[in-house]
């Protein structure tokens, strides 16, 4: 079942996602890439333009706002995410946040719960209404916490500084 991950959600609350229309496969005569296909979904309109723009190209840049549909889906804190899935903060290994500007609430969140994943990956960027300070917090945070910061593109890695598997930070 889908859900999306919400850093603070009511028992029972709905959030709409605006996917891509199957439409736009047969448009593209199946020529979709993978993110496209699985990965094209987001609460935010722009973002959504954005790429079935660039799939479609300038010439029918104003067919885009046809190819949207939208879904809704429940809304999950990670506590009611964990609790649901009978797992526990220890259980959470890995951490991948897309959220568009979401990204440090979310992680926050989790780390509130007591997770502490051996590797996190989420979206750092700015255009994507984070907020810098936000993302100031969250890292001053993550290396209290004894994380190492890598910025891969508009990407953060993390890896607990003792990893032996991990290259040493200068």
């Amino acid at each position: 079942a889908s859900a999306a991950v919400c850093p603070t959600a009511a028992e029972g609350e709905m959030l709409e996602l605006l996917v891509a229309s199957p439409r736009l496969v047969q448009e593209l005569h199946g020529k979709m890439p993978q993110w496209a296909r699985y990965e094209l979904s987001t609460s935010v309109r722009a973002s959504i333009l954005s790429g079935i723009r660039m799939l479609l190209g300038p010439k029918r840049y104003a067919d885009a706002e046809s190819f949207i549909d939208s879904v809704r889906v429940p809304c999950r804190t990670p506590q009611q995410l964990l609790r649901a899935s009978r797992l526990t903060p220890a259980d959470v290994d890995v951490l991948v946040v897309d959220a568009e500007g979401n990204d440090a609430a979310i992680v926050n969140a989790f780390l509130d719960e007591g997770a502490r994943p051996s590797l996190i990956f989420f979206e750092a960027h700015i255009a994507m209404g984070l907020k810098r300070g936000d993302l100031k917090r969250l890292t001053e945070r993550l290396r209290a916490l004894g994380y190492h910061l890598d910025c891969l593109t508009c990407y953060y890695l993390l890896r607990p500084r003792d990893d032996p598997l991990w290259p040493p930070h200068p």
